[in-house]
């Protein structure tokens, strides 16, 4: 298999996309481009002057325009505000539309994926928990996610929370597990929902 190595800090981000597209007869440019204006990435900083966030940004955008039958994108959001997720992952669903390929993305933001992916493997431990569509993870964990007000925290016992959310009328609690209280309001789950109690389920076996 050849390979190539590409050293960047000293080249700014136009130069980087260049040297991209003379290695790869396949390099769409444009799209390159057009997401460097999208990013904001005026293409006159040079590489290692940039933040983690523009970095993981340049990295991906040159992926994604590469036009690879394959394409892994390992914490592709690393140093992303809530924003740039967004945005990045518009980017990913435009790319794919415009070359339908695998993409695998690699991520502990489990919601980030819900949207764009339609398959889904965990692997915890070196081990595959599950693989399948976002759809019937979810269906894993309906019965075992409940809201409840920190006012009966009280009767918690052990109860593990995964998110406090504040409101007008309290704090008001979610919770992942086997057997939910009676106290307890059911809940639809969500992928990250899911997650959690996959992995719980592990932990106790």
């Amino acid at each position: 298999m050849e390979k190539l190595a590409i050293v960047v800090p000293c080249y700014n981000e136009e130069e980087v996309l260049k040297i991209a597209s003379e290695v790869n007869p396949s390099y769409d440019y444009d799209f390159a481009s057009e997401m460097m204006e999208r990013f904001e990435l005026d293409g006159k900083k040079k590489f290692n002057h940039l933040s983690l966030g523009m970095k993981t940004m340049v990295s991906t955008i040159i992926c994604l325009a590469s036009s690879k039958d394959v394409i892994l994108l390992d914490e592709p959001v690393l140093g992303f505000d809530a924003i740039m997720r967004v945005e990045f992952y518009d980017m990913l669903t435009e790319s794919f539309k415009k070359h339908p390929r695998i993409i695998i993305v690699s991520t502990h933001i489990i919601e980030d994926v819900q949207s764009v992916c339609d398959q889904i493997v965990v692997i915890h431990q070196g081990r595959i928990l599950f693989a399948g569509t976002p759809e019937a993870l979810i269906q894993t964990a309906a019965g075992h996610v409940g809201v409840f007000w920190e006012r009966d925290a009280a009767q918690e016992q052990g109860l593990p929370i995964t998110a406090r959310v504040n409101t007008s009328r309290g704090v008001r609690c979610r919770a992942v597990t086997e057997v939910l209280p009676a106290y307890a309001q059911p809940e639809e789950p969500t992928l990250e929902d899911a997650y959690l109690y996959l992995i719980s389920r592990e932990a106790v076996q």
